[in-house]
């Protein structure tokens, strides 16, 4: 997902899932694959940080089998101040434990 649009209709109408160092915000849709988007706002760091933080997500969202299970949803993961200290094993353990709460 990339149109502010799609971010507007998961934040007024989607649900909600709340972990350590992330929220999920999730919508059905009637596509055969899941749409994931990420957000990461300045206030967890510069850009650096940031970028690093979504190619981090990124590839945890790849490996996750979850995601792949998943058709028909629009997904949008926002990362939290939190994150900066986990490992990767420990956020992919978060989005494997929301992805299963989806279901």
């Amino acid at each position: 997902m990339k149109k502010r649009r799609q971010f507007l209709a998961l934040t007024h109408q989607g649900r909600r899932i709340v972990g350590t160092g992330l929220v999920m915000q999730y919508l059905p849709n009637r596509l055969p694959a899941a749409r994931v988007g990420f957000t990461i706002t300045k206030k967890i760091g510069g850009a650096v940080v940031r970028n690093r933080i979504r190619r981090r997500l990124r590839e945890a969202v790849r490996l996750s089998a979850g995601f792949a299970a998943l058709g028909g949803c629009d997904i949008a993961i926002i990362a939290r101040r939190d994150i900066l200290e986990m490992t990767f094993d420990q956020i992919r353990a978060e989005l494997e434990k929301m992805v299963r709460q989806i279901k």
